[in-house]
This record gives structure tokens, C-alpha cells and sequence, in this order.
């Protein structure tokens, strides 16, 4: 018996209560008490399962943050990795027309490209653009 069927016996026993006008008889009282104890039985079986289930969650929230944590040093690897390929191309390899550096595998090639990198000192610019509006309204 389910949790539900439980209640609708212990409220129809509550119910035969009332008719009787309050009169708990013997047959009642032996119904109330194994609804009852039936009840608290579903009761803590429930708790055990939501109990057991919560567990399980936690551990999987532990194995997320584990994933995660694999998942990093597996990506800071490939960051190690392809930052000693390049430096290894640029270093040893081969130049093409362009003068950009590269090593040939047979099946394929690995370039590298040189490129200047920009950084923008966001202050600096943010004072820039305002001193050059500025200038404009005069």
C-alpha cells in the first residue's frame, strides 16, 4: 500500500469516527492502528529513499568537480603542447615565400604565422577617445 492509499484509509476511518459520533470502537481502533503504523512505516521508508538519493547526488557533484578539474588539466596540456610545437616550428622549421614558418609531414604541414599582437591599455584609450571628442567640440 502507497502512501496515498494509506491516507484515504486513515481519513475514512476518521470518517466512520465522526459517524459514530465519536465513538472509537474496537474495530476502529485496531484500523487506526495499523494505518498507522503502516503510515509511519511509508514515512520512514521515504526518508530513507530521499536520503539515499541526496547521497547520490553528492556524489555526483564530486565527480563533476573532479571532471571539470580532469578537463582543465587536460586543456592546460594542450595550451603546453601547442606552445612548444610553435616555438619548435619557428625555431627549426622550414620558411615558405611568405617567410612564414612551417614543417612538412608528408601527409600534411604545420605553419606557423607570425602576427603582431595588439593590447589596448583600456584606460589609456578610454582618455584618448575623450580628449579627441573633446577636441572636436572646440
Amino acid at each position: 500500500m502507497n502512501i496515498f492509499e494509506i491516507s484515504k484509509e486513515l481519513e475514512s476511518v476518521f470518517d466512520e469516527l465522526e459517524e459514530n459520533g465519536g465513538e472509537l470502537t474496537e474495530e476502529l481502533e485496531e484500523k487506526l492502528s495499523i494505518s498507522q503504523d503502516e503510515f509511519r512505516s511509508k514515512v520512514d521508508a521515504y526518508l530513507s529513499v530521499i536520503r539515499h538519493t541526496e547521497s547520490d547526488v553528492d556524489c555526483c557533484d564530486k565527480e563533476i568537480k573532479r571532471l571539470q578539474a580532469v578537463k582543465k588539466s587536460k586543456q592546460n596540456t594542450i595550451e603546453r603542447l601547442k606552445n612548444i610545437l610553435v616555438w619548435a616550428i619557428d625555431k627549426f622549421g622550414d620558411s615558405n615565400k611568405s617567410g612564414n614558418k612551417y614543417i612538412d609531414l608528408g601527409t600534411s604541414k604545420v605553419t606557423v604565422k607570425s602576427s603582431n599582437k595588439v593590447v589596448i591599455n583600456e584606460e589609456y584609450a578610454d582618455d584618448i577617445i575623450s580628449s579627441t571628442f573633446a577636441e572636436l567640440r572646440e
